[in-house]
């Protein structure tokens, strides 16, 4: 059907012993879902593919408790949504923004027809759901992060017009900032210096923030384009700068702050954001917190499609996982470590 597989279960790395054990089962299957670590520990599950039926995002959230094992449904989120995103608040709550309820490769323009321009925040003590701001425009494939004033940043990302009720997607530069404690809407914020959707983005030590990479092109021609550009975002003047490429164009990175600068893992060199696929990176680059001066520190064990990556031993190292290429046509389940 043009969608991905879902699983549910959980996998939980003993970096002492270098090895995966069960974590039980979520409550749901789902995948391209998001997870978010709660203040207590826990984490919410929110979103994603689901097995509701060809590329229908489950309107369902779960949390994970990693003392006891177990996940647990909890109240459900207005709609289902993938290619969200969902950020932990100052105050405990989670702010989730955007996405699609579906996403089928089978039928492009029933899916970008319900992109959405919601937002909505969930309380983790209530175990209830209350509806955020709304967005100028529907949006996906953006990012968003927490900075140091309490406010979140989300920027570019894809948006959704509609021409004679034809939902027409195009990239964006617009960027957004919400303040949980006052703002019963978004904070006027500057533009990024280029539209792009599945770039990277981390908040820096200084409290702003840190954008490169992503993807940009043409709906229409289905041609598009990976990109090396690096910005920072100072939240105290409410301006970008421009700090840079690192080496190899890339979306989907991963950014990581290694304790003494920022590291980028993974990513697509080329990509059809129609379908999520391209030809993995391998180089591992890093780079001060300034953004400038990115080196190649090394390159991964294998290419891995869009994996994931996580700081271990105090941040001595980096976790790596997902699919890999192995050489072999049985499935690939192997994690790789990074030493900064």
């Amino acid at each position: 059907a043009g969608v991905l597989s879902t699983i549910d279960t959980f996998e939980i790395f003993n970096p002492e012993t270098q090895s995966f054990t069960s974590g039980g089962g979520m409550a749901n299957a789902r995948s391209t879902h998001t997870a978010t670590a709660l203040a207590d520990g826990r984490v919410l599950i929110v979103g994603g593919y689901s097995i509701y039926g060809p590329g229908i995002a489950s309107p369902t959230a779960e949390i994970y408790d990693p003392a006891t094992g177990l996940s647990t449904s909890v109240a459900s989120p207005s709609i289902g949504r993938t290619l969200h995103t969902a950020t932990l608040l100052p105050d405990g709550r989670v702010f989730v923004i955007g996405g699609g309820e579906m996403f089928d490769l089978n039928d492009i323009f029933g899916s970008l027809a319900t992109v959405s321009n919601t937002t909505e925040i969930y309380d983790p003590v209530a175990n209830t759901w209350t509806a955020g701001p709304i967005l100028p425009n529907p949006l996906l494939a953006h990012q968003a992060s927490l900075l140091s004033d309490g406010k979140v940043l989300i920027t570019s990302g894809v948006t959704v017009g509609s021409l004679f009720g034809i939902p027409v997607p195009s990239f964006t530069s617009s960027c957004y900032r919400f303040d949980p404690s006052a703002s019963p809407g978004f904070i006027a914020t500057s533009s990024m210096p280029a539209a792009r959707a599945y770039h990277g983005q981390i908040t820096l030590p200084t409290g702003g923030a840190m954008v490169l990479g992503g993807a940009t092109g043409n709906f229409t021609a289905l041609t598009f384009s990976t990109h090396t550009d690096v910005y920072t975002y100072n939240h105290l003047t409410n301006s970008w700068t421009s700090a840079g490429n690192i080496n190899v164009a890339r979306a989907y990175p991963n950014l990581i702050d290694t304790g003494s600068g920022i590291a980028v893992i993974a990513g697509l060199t080329n990509v059809d954001v129609t379908t999520g696929t391209g030809t993995p990176a391998i180089e591992i680059e890093t780079s001060s917190y300034s953004g400038l001066g990115w080196t190649i520190s090394g390159v991964q064990a294998l290419p891995r499609q869009t994996p994931r990556v996580s700081l271990i031993d105090d941040g001595k190292r980096i976790l790596i996982v997902g699919t890999g290429n192995n050489g072999s046509s049985a499935v690939d389940k192997t994690a790789e470590v990074f030493i900064p």
